[in-house]
Protein backbone atom coordinates (compact mmCIF):
# COMPACT_ATOMS: atom_id res chain seq x y z
CA UNK A 1 0.00 0.00 0.00
CA UNK A 2 1.32 3.41 -0.96
CA UNK A 3 1.13 6.30 1.52
CA UNK A 4 -0.83 9.26 0.18
CA UNK A 5 -0.20 12.52 1.99
CA UNK A 6 -2.85 15.17 2.37
CA UNK A 7 -1.98 18.73 1.30
CA UNK A 8 -0.70 20.78 4.24
CA UNK A 9 -3.49 22.50 6.14
CA UNK A 10 -6.23 20.47 4.45
CA UNK A 11 -8.91 18.21 5.91
CA UNK A 12 -8.41 15.43 3.38
CA UNK A 13 -7.21 12.62 5.66
CA UNK A 14 -10.36 10.58 5.02
CA UNK A 15 -10.10 10.96 1.26
CA UNK A 16 -6.41 10.00 1.44
CA UNK A 17 -7.34 6.81 3.30
CA UNK A 18 -9.93 6.00 0.63
CA UNK A 19 -7.27 6.55 -2.02
CA UNK A 20 -4.80 4.27 -0.22
CA UNK A 21 -7.34 1.48 0.35
CA UNK A 22 -8.72 1.59 -3.20
CA UNK A 23 -5.32 2.19 -4.84
CA UNK A 24 -6.52 5.31 -6.64
CA UNK A 25 -5.37 8.93 -6.78
CA UNK A 26 -6.41 11.49 -4.19
CA UNK A 27 -8.33 13.36 -6.91
CA UNK A 28 -10.33 10.21 -7.71
CA UNK A 29 -11.02 9.64 -4.01
CA UNK A 30 -12.31 13.21 -3.61
CA UNK A 31 -14.73 12.60 -6.50
CA UNK A 32 -15.95 9.32 -4.95
CA UNK A 33 -16.42 10.88 -1.50
CA UNK A 34 -18.17 13.83 -3.13
CA UNK A 35 -16.28 16.69 -1.47
CA UNK A 36 -12.89 17.89 -0.34
CA UNK A 37 -13.69 18.75 3.25
CA UNK A 38 -13.96 17.03 6.60
CA UNK A 39 -15.27 13.47 6.13
CA UNK A 40 -17.84 11.68 8.24
CA UNK A 41 -17.93 7.94 8.88
CA UNK A 42 -20.76 7.69 6.36
CA UNK A 43 -18.76 9.58 3.69
CA UNK A 44 -15.82 7.20 3.93
CA UNK A 45 -17.55 3.89 4.66
CA UNK A 46 -20.15 4.27 1.91
CA UNK A 47 -17.35 4.52 -0.66
CA UNK A 48 -15.35 1.65 0.85
CA UNK A 49 -18.44 -0.58 1.03
CA UNK A 50 -18.19 -1.14 -2.74
CA UNK A 51 -14.79 -2.86 -2.44
CA UNK A 52 -15.10 -4.13 1.13
CA UNK A 53 -18.72 -5.32 1.56
CA UNK A 54 -19.80 -5.45 5.19
CA UNK A 55 -17.21 -2.96 6.45
CA UNK A 56 -19.94 -1.16 8.43
CA UNK A 57 -20.41 -4.26 10.60
CA UNK A 58 -16.69 -4.64 11.29
CA UNK A 59 -16.47 -1.58 13.53
CA UNK A 60 -14.76 -1.78 16.90
CA UNK A 61 -13.93 0.68 19.66
CA UNK A 62 -10.50 1.01 21.20
CA UNK A 63 -7.10 0.38 19.70
CA UNK A 64 -6.47 -3.37 20.02
CA UNK A 65 -5.48 -4.28 16.49
CA UNK A 66 -2.45 -6.18 15.19
CA UNK A 67 -1.91 -7.85 11.84
CA UNK A 68 -4.11 -6.99 8.91
CA UNK A 69 -5.42 -3.75 7.49
CA UNK A 70 -7.54 -1.39 9.56
CA UNK A 71 -9.16 1.96 8.90
CA UNK A 72 -8.54 3.94 12.08
CA UNK A 73 -10.13 7.03 13.52
CA UNK A 74 -8.28 9.11 16.08
CA UNK A 75 -9.78 11.69 18.41
CA UNK A 76 -8.21 14.69 20.09
CA UNK A 77 -8.64 14.04 23.84
CA UNK A 78 -8.78 17.81 24.47
CA UNK A 79 -11.44 18.45 21.81
CA UNK A 80 -13.57 15.42 20.89
CA UNK A 81 -14.86 17.20 17.78
CA UNK A 82 -11.39 16.97 16.22
CA UNK A 83 -10.82 13.63 14.54
CA UNK A 84 -8.30 12.18 12.10
CA UNK A 85 -8.26 9.15 9.76
CA UNK A 86 -5.30 6.78 9.28
CA UNK A 87 -4.63 3.24 8.07
CA UNK A 88 -2.92 0.52 10.10
CA UNK A 89 -1.22 -1.86 7.69
CA UNK A 90 0.06 -4.88 9.67
CA UNK A 91 0.86 -2.64 12.62
CA UNK A 92 2.42 0.20 10.59
CA UNK A 93 0.41 3.41 10.84
CA UNK A 94 0.03 5.17 7.51
CA UNK A 95 -0.83 8.74 8.41
CA UNK A 96 -1.89 11.08 5.59
CA UNK A 97 -0.67 14.07 7.63
CA UNK A 98 2.86 12.67 7.71
CA UNK A 99 3.12 13.03 11.50
CA UNK A 100 5.17 10.55 13.49
CA UNK A 101 3.00 7.88 15.14
CA UNK A 102 3.96 9.15 18.60
CA UNK A 103 2.25 12.49 17.79
CA UNK A 104 -1.10 10.96 16.81
CA UNK A 105 -4.17 11.32 18.97
CA UNK A 106 -5.41 8.03 20.45
CA UNK A 107 -7.31 5.63 18.19
CA UNK A 108 -10.85 5.34 19.49
CA UNK A 109 -12.60 3.51 16.64
CA UNK A 110 -11.47 1.24 13.83
CA UNK A 111 -12.81 -0.95 11.06
CA UNK A 112 -11.34 -4.21 9.80
CA UNK A 113 -10.81 -3.87 6.06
Amino acid sequence: MKLILQPKGSSLCGQCCVAMLLDISLEEAIKLVGHSGVSTNEDILSVLETKYPGIYSRQYFGSKFKDGIYLCKHRNPKNIKQEHWTISNSGVIMDPSGRPEKDLWPTYRYWIV
